[in-house]
């Protein structure tokens, strides 16, 4: 991934050409008079599949998970 610097003036014309460059795995930080404002960078797409199921009976609720908290815990107190 290439990180380019570029100030809102010399941005492409459309959102099209911005987004093929971000597209293409360069990330884009956008400056307005030499100071940094937005940083576009391309989302990581998944390598692997997720698979249902992996990781059956692995996780757990606990039997009070919808139980109102107590106000000590509203209060920072806990």
């Amino acid at each position: 991934m290439q990180t380019r610097s570029m100030d809102i003036k010399q941005l492409p014309p459309t959102i099209a050409d911005l987004l093929a460059l971000i597209a293409g795995g360069d990330e884009i930080v956008i400056e307005v008079n030499g100071k940094a404002l937005a940083r576009l960078s391309p989302i990581p797409q998944q390598s692997e599949q997720r698979i249902a199921g992996l990781h059956d009976g692995q996780g757990w609720v606990s039997e009070d998970f919808d139980e109102p908290l107590p106000d000590e815990f509203w209060a920072g107190r806990v």
